[in-house]
């Protein structure tokens, strides 16, 4: 099945929409037949035909309450034509992704026939805006949420040139489908009152709890396996591996993860997108998980110099967030420079290849990449610019189960330990993860682990809210983000109080003076 949902993006990436259409099909195919599997394929294998350019801009219209005939009017099209684009997309988005092996949730009533039907469901609908999905709220008359221009095109291979970020694709059909009367399984952070529990009452784990934990790069589970703390557990685990935190927040959004781990980025756009997730753990490591890096033939040699230039980032991850605070700091926008969106493996290869100007390099990979161009130059280093954090993320429908809440305590009171052992072995941890998972050379890896220095385990909350507070900022004026967003609901504090007093029971076992207790010490969650 892997092989399938990778051929249908491949063929979508590379302009051939029918084949992609076939191979996502089959892949739906197989999904049907394998209802026992949790893959993350199963979740993401079963979307629907993506949305053309026009469909999506008329849906983004539509969203904020306009009819077909205004909507015309506005860009210069017949009225029949909107009419098309919204029948054909509400076609399309009828049947929203499910989980395979569960049975649909019953959604409200399907608008009224007709595209006209669907624009009077959308003043409420989730809207995708750039690189995540915004609920609309009481958008003006005539006003739509700003969408970022599209910038030209980069050189890079066709495989991965017009690869949609999975989140902004799924965010499109989301749009369609609550036009078209499904609003969706996942719960939303405007929805439901939040559940008041005892932060005193004792964790018990109820037989039969599992827990799916959407992680990148082994950063969770690798540690856990290391240090021997998964083999006495009184719950299942399965973990599901993502390429990037946006596709973590996608499985998230599917019902299909209970424990994300992620950077600051897609943890914000996690909540802006709708999803009501909650924090429960916020570490920050002190040194510098990547830099800000250009290029010796750019002749760029200050962050002040990046002005028109070509600039590598990866939408909605935390690259992003990097790029626009050091935009910012030297009074730049977005709309100053040319982004190159490309996978996060390939932001060191399009600067070394002369496809971008600048990159955000991650330390794991700035030996290799300083081999190749060993006169580039480090326009700023990450922790210049920011706290370089990670973020564990639970739906709040898992943190108030209370099985799995208790789980999820008992998790992460073992992720900390973890932690603290690979700090008392990193020799073999070095061997273990660098060389083993990420094939580093050992003095590569070495030189990884000594720049990303001691990580502890932060409030949650303070400082790392006005963190976030701030990129939310940034997001919005950019038009990333179509109004301010508050991010208190997302750091809970009776949540907080129990996550971390399970952090401090679980490393007052082996040792209570430690503040060195990374979550993943290996490479920035992204």
């Amino acid at each position: 099945m892997g092989a399938a949902t990778h051929a249908a993006e491949l063929h979508r990436a590379a302009g051939v929409p029918r084949a992609a259409t076939r191979w996502t099909q089959q892949a739906a195919d197989w999904a049907a037949q394998c209802q026992a599997v949790k893959a993350p394929e199963l979740v993401l294998a079963v979307a629907p035909t993506p949305l053309t350019r026009r469909e999506r801009e008329v849906a983004q219209l539509a969203a904020t309450g306009l009819t077909a005939k205004e909507i015309a009017e506005r860009r210069c099209l017949s009225h029949r034509t909107v009419e098309n684009h919204l029948a054909r997309s509400c076609e399309r988005a009828r049947r929203p992704p499910q989980r395979a092996g569960r049975a649909p949730r019953p959604g409200p009533s399907p608008p009224s026939a007709g595209p006209e039907g669907a624009v009077a469901h959308a003043r409420n609908m989730t809207c995708p805006i750039g690189i995540t999905v915004i609920r609309c709220r009481a958008a003006p008359q005539g006003r739509y949420p700003p969408e970022k221009p599209t910038p030209q095109e980069s050189p890079v291979p066709s495989a991965r040139r017009l690869r949609l970020p999975l989140l902004a694709l799924l965010a499109s059909l989301a749009v369609l489908a609550s036009a078209c009367g499904d609003r969706g399984s996942s719960a939303t952070a405007d929805e439901g009152p939040t559940t008041t529990i005892d932060p005193d009452a004792p964790a018990e784990i109820p037989p039969g709890v599992t827990l799916v934990v959407g992680d990148q790069s082994g950063q969770i589970e690798t540690p856990l396996r290391f240090a021997g703390l998964l083999d006495d557990l009184p719950y299942e685990v399965e973990f599901a591996s993502f390429a990037s935190g946006p596709l973590v927040n996608e499985a998230i959004a599917a019902g299909a993860v209970d424990l994300g781990g992620m950077g600051d980025t897609p943890a914000l756009l996690s909540y802006a997108s709708g999803l009501d997730t909650v924090v429960v753990g916020v570490r920050v490591t002190d040194g510098s998980g990547a830099a800000i890096v250009a290029s010796s033939r750019s002749g760029i040699t200050s962050l002040e110099d990046l002005d028109g230039a070509r600039v590598a980032y990866t939408t909605g991850t935390n690259t992003h967030g990097l790029v626009l605070r050091a935009l910012d700091s030297v009074g730049l926008t977005e709309d100053d420079v040319e982004q190159v969106d490309v996978p996060l493996t390939d932001l060191a290869n399009v600067l070394t290849s002369g496809q971008a100007d600048v990159a955000v390099v991650y330390e794991i990979f700035r030996a290799a990449f300083f081999e190749a161009d060993p006169d580039a130059v480090v326009l700023a280093e990450s922790n210049e610019l920011v706290p370089t954090y990670s973020f564990l993320l639970a739906p709040r429908s898992s943190v108030e189960d209370p099985g799995k809440r208790a789980a999820l305590e008992d998790l992460i009171g073992r992720i900390a330990r973890a932690a603290e052992y690979v700090r008392a072995h990193e020799d073999e941890w070095i061997e273990e993860y660098f060389v083993g998972v990420m094939k580093q050379t050992p003095e590569a890896g070495r030189q990884a682990w000594n720049a990303y220095g001691a990580s502890r385990w932060v409030e949650v909350g303070g400082q790392a809210l006005a963190d976030q507070q701030e990129q939310a900022r940034l997001l919005n004026e950019n038009g990333r983000l179509p109004e301010p967003v508050d991010l208190t609901r997302q750091f809970d504090p009776q949540y907080a109080a129990r996550f971390s007093a399970a952090i401090e029971r679980a490393t007052a076992a082996t040792d209570p003076e430690s503040t060195t207790d990374p979550i993943d010490t290996t490479e920035t969650s992204r």
